[in-house]
């Protein structure tokens, strides 16, 4: 089997959960005798990607650009991408720009270059109901709440859009428009897939609630971790502090570190002997910084971008305050280090990924009880010890060559 990869960008691990992946399966699949290559459908690679040489060079040397990146389905790139799956006798493309409609665009012009079907999986990396559901906290939650946390609230543009629209009635009927939006761009993405890949069967059933059309082609592999889960647990509890941590985006978006140094600031007191560890960079970064200071959290540390893995290593305890995830890595990568997750229960799969014996899920918006979970997990050692030997178990059933097996299952069955 030859595997084109179909990506929005360069393959880097370190800049993207669905970079690192990709990479993940990259390896995984030439282990198990598969040619794999890249199709990059805009940027280029410039030399400046965190990568370790052998990884780099490995997926540079099958990577393949675009010739016109400013209008992707354009005859030019058609004809250069037709060609590419002949020389290259791709027989499966994963898509993994998932939502970026045009990609079906160029699969068609593709078949008709080529004169004949090109097998093609889009995967959805996202939760699905969580876009309706949640989109208060998706529109407004991040920057109207970290600028309150802040003392920096005033009357500036999104503050008066978030205070005319908190309404319970205008969220209701917001749900309902979003539903409609996204059913229509799910259907034609998955019309023009041959496989639309989710990371759970709970997003199966969500997307047959949004009224999808397609449903046949719906299919669940979860995502790989980024780590092997085989750690002797007794060598691993000598390298444990008492050390929180939070691994994303510090922004305004999605992972939500206004609420994560809220939690920290609610705990900083309570537990003098503990530090805090926040890696991730973003457009946030100093204002939370500024939060910190102004609220002397002097152990709180900001460690900007870099491989989390050591953290991890030394780390008790995983926070993620997320207002969706598709799968969440994070949460994975973690358990196999031993490390415990609190979480919200914000995406329908979270309960896939951390199990009742690896980690603590609290209710989307229970900020209260979050902050008290991650007390409990603090102060009870016994507990913690309970739940990291559960996690490091759980997280096995993740491990990169079981869902490289998953896909060539897929693969199997659509060559027929």
């Amino acid at each position: 089997m030859r595997i084109l990869i179909i990506s929005s960008f360069f393959i880097d691990p370190n800049k993207g959960g669905v970079q690192r992946v990709s990479s993940l399966l990259f390896e995984a699949f030439i282990r198990k005798g598969l040619e794999v290559y890249f199709l990059v459908l805009d940027g280029s690679e410039n030399g400046s990607h965190r990568l370790g040489e052998s990884l780099r060079d490995r997926i540079l040397d099958r990577t393949y650009f675009l010739p016109e990146r400013d209008s992707f389905p354009r005859k030019e790139n058609v004809e250069f991408s037709a060609d590419l799956i002949q020389r290259l006798g791709i027989t499966h493309c994963i898509n993994q720009t998932d939502l970026f409609a045009r990609v079906v665009e160029w699969k068609v012009g593709v078949e008709l270059e080529l004169g004949r079907p090109v097998w093609m999986a889009s995967v959805h990396h996202n939760c699905v109901g969580c876009l309706a559901d949640n989109y208060r906290e998706l529109r407004f939650g991040g920057k109207v709440n970290i600028d309150r946390a802040s003392g920096k609230l005033g009357w500036n543009k999104e503050e008066v859009v978030f205070r005319l629209m908190d309404r319970k009635w205008i969220w209701r009927l917001m749900a309902i428009l979003v539903r409609k939006k996204y059913r229509n761009i799910f259907s034609g993405v998955i019309k023009g897939s041959d496989k639309y890949v989710l990371l759970s069967e709970s997003f199966r059933k969500e997307l047959i609630g949004f009224g999808v059309s397609g449903v046949e082609k719906l299919v669940s592999i979860p995502n790989p971790s980024t780590y092997s889960a085989n750690h002797i647990w007794e060598e691993l509890y000598t390298q444990k502090e008492n050390r929180v941590l939070f691994v994303g985006r510090i922004d305004h978006g999605q992972k939500r570190p206004d609420k994560m140094i809220r939690v920290f600031d609610k705990l900083h007191t309570q537990f003098g002997d503990w530090q805090f560890d926040v890696v991730g960079d973003g457009d946030a970064l100093e204002e939370l910084k500024e939060y910190a200071m102004s609220r002397n959290l002097d152990r709180v540390h900001f460690h900007g971008f870099q491989d989390p893995k050591s953290f991890y290593m030394r780390s008790k305890i995983f926070v993620m305050t997320s207002d969706y995830e598709g799968f969440g890595l994070t949460l994975v990568e973690a358990q196999s280090c031993g490390v415990v997750p609190v979480v919200n229960r914000c995406f329908s799969s979270v309960d896939d990924v951390v199990s009742k014996t690896s980690g603590v899920v609290v209710d989307f918006g229970d900020d209260e009880n979050f902050v008290k979970s991650t007390a409990e997990l603090m102060e009870n050692e016994e507990l913690w010890i309970r739940l990291s030997l559960g996690g490091l178990e759980h997280s096995r059933s993740f491990d990169a060559d079981v869902i490289a097996d998953k896909w060539l299952e897929l693969f199997t069955i659509m060559n027929g």
